[in-house]
């Protein structure tokens, strides 16, 4: 999901990193509207806000009570919706107290040697599983995913490259990408 920077099990208290009042849903189909997302989980309580990124599959909503938010995500994660199972899980909260949505520049990794025909949703699937995606692009056997956050960045390099994730393709190159202005020469007196 594409899209996971959580924790599974319930959040809230006062040394807490997540938030005890706010989700985050990945997996979301596509068809989804937020006035749809935001009926389906009002159902479970008073939603504070609920903000949908539908281009990238995710969204978070926030409830006035915790326990609402408790309910929410043991009602809802793991349930089979338009052909995808949503995660459901509290967001983590960044170091000033507020639920992170920016990422990381220096999360963004290069994956080489993927098969030609490797789709973006399949790339989004084979590193969803290590956190937040919050952008990515494949083409021509080489493919770009930025994460939320650079550990997650740096969990999918320690797992991915070198490994041979898809059947019948070779191992792939997975590593941080080159920052837009590092591949410039210097300029010469």
């Amino acid at each position: 999901m594409i899209n996971e920077m959580m924790v599974e099990n319930g959040g809230g208290d006062a040394n807490s990193n997540v938030s005890p009042t706010k989700l985050m849903v990945n997996y979301i189909p596509e068809l989804m509207t937020r006035d749809m997302m935001y009926a389906l989980f009002s159902a479970m309580g008073k939603i504070e806000s609920c903000k949908l990124i539908a281009n990238r599959g995710y969204g978070f909503v926030e409830y006035e009570k915790h326990e609402d938010a408790e309910k929410a995500r043991a009602a809802f994660n793991g349930l089979l919706m338009q052909g995808k199972t949503l995660k459901v899980s509290f967001a983590l909260l960044n170091p000033e107290n507020k639920v992170s949505h920016k990422p990381d520049t220096e999360s963004n990794l290069y994956i080489s040697n993927l098969p030609p025909d490797m789709t973006l949703e399949r790339l989004n699937n084979l590193f969803g599983q290590f956190g937040v995606i919050t952008n990515s692009r494949v083409s021509q056997g080489i493919g770009f995913v930025c994460f939320e956050q650079r550990g997650q960045a740096e969990e999918a390099i320690k797992n991915m490259n070198g490994s041979s994730p898809i059947p019948g393709a070779g191992a792939i190159v997975v590593k941080f990408a080159n920052k837009p202005n590092s591949n410039k020469n210097p300029p010469r007196p």
